[in-house]
């Protein structure tokens, strides 16, 4: 079972990657890129989703996720 800590250091570290980056990844490459379960990336893109640090578009059967513009100011990534 992850600690509080854990699971607040995976969703700055995700919310970073995502303000580097300049285009939309599924949940999994998220999990390819970060090295995490694609469960854990799911948990935690839903739950960056529902907290307005990530936006997603609805492509086929997956979502695409990507960083809102408030995500990008913090982390001061792509424009």
């Amino acid at each position: 079972m992850s600690t509080h800590t854990e699971i607040f250091d995976n969703m700055i570290y995700v919310l970073s990657q995502f303000a580097q980056s300049d285009k939309a990844l599924n949940t999994e490459e998220i999990a390819y890129r970060l090295s995490m379960s694609q469960r854990t990336a799911q948990r935690v893109t839903k739950s960056l989703t529902q907290s307005g640090w990530l936006e997603f578009k609805r492509v086929g059967r997956s979502n695409l996720y990507f960083a809102n513009e408030k995500t990008k100011k913090l982390f001061g990534g792509a424009k």
